[in-house]
């Protein structure tokens, strides 16, 4: 549920960023929210994968700490795998013209978002969730 959650969360934010500065919303444009979607599936997973290696280690520690650690030892990968891909979009939206710019500017704002999702939104939804999970058994 995190993972889709994240992706809502990424897909709206771009389009209503999109729709804010006036651009106009085409085909082209959804092809790079899918993009985008895409981008953001594959951190998530990363994020996902780098706490269930560390849940082995620090089983004993709580999630809360599990979650932290994993964030913190996958954070600066994430940063820099969307930084190269930020830095190649930015490139794109000032140098190229027309509809290429405007993907570039979908995906420019959807990194940054779906980066920031994939760290703030996904791991921390693992514990509103097991929050839930405790509530609904007692």
């Amino acid at each position: 549920p995190g993972a889709v959650v994240c992706l809502a969360h990424d897909a709206v934010i771009t389009l209503a960023i999109f729709v804010m500065v006036c651009k106009e919303v085409n085909i082209s444009i959804l092809a790079a929210i899918l993009t985008l979607i895409g981008f953001s599936l594959n951190d998530t997973i990363v994020v996902f994968d780098r706490i269930r290696e560390t849940e082995h280690e620090y089983s004993k520690k709580g999630t809360r700490f599990v979650i932290n650690r994993a964030i913190n030892d996958m954070v600066e990968r994430t940063i820099i795998t969307s930084g190269t891909t930020f830095t190649s979009a930015i490139c794109l939206y000032f140098f190229a013209g027309g509809i290429v710019s405007d993907i570039a500017f979908a995906i420019c704002v959807g990194i940054v978002f779906g980066t920031y999702s994939s760290i703030y939104v996904a791991a921390p939804f693992i514990l509103l969730m097991e929050k839930m999970k405790l509530i609904k058994a007692s």
